[in-house]
């Protein structure tokens, strides 16, 4: 993200502190974006610690986000919620789909 990019070095060396080595780096992240597009949020979807080093991803996010001055850090809301409520849209999709059926599922996605 953009806000990354405004904290590249800090983003960069939390990711080396977790996983020791920067040859080791995409390995990982692959392998942790692989299993988040599997099992979403829940088990390793958040990564290690039970999301800890995705919420400090997020918080640099917002860091070089707010330090831009645009107020564009408002716009990481979704994803610290998603975080806190351990499910993406998928997941929530899916699960209303099973608990309620179609019509349900219609309602949510459908624009009000």
């Amino acid at each position: 993200s953009l806000g990354w990019a405004e904290t590249g070095p800090e983003v960069w060396e939390l990711i080396r502190s977790q996983i020791g080595s920067q040859e080791r780096c995409w390995p990982y992240l692959s392998s942790w974006w692989r299993s988040a597009v599997q099992h979403g949020l829940e088990g390793q979807g958040k990564g290690p610690e039970d999301g800890d080093l995705l919420r400090q991803l997020l918080d640099l996010s917002a860091k070089g986000l707010s330090g831009r001055g645009l107020g564009e850090e408002k716009f990481l809301d979704p994803a610290f919620a998603r975080l806190e409520a351990g499910e993406n849209p998928g997941q929530v999709a899916r699960r209303v789909f099973l608990k309620d059926g179609r019509g349900a599922l219609l309602d949510l996605v459908s624009a009000k």
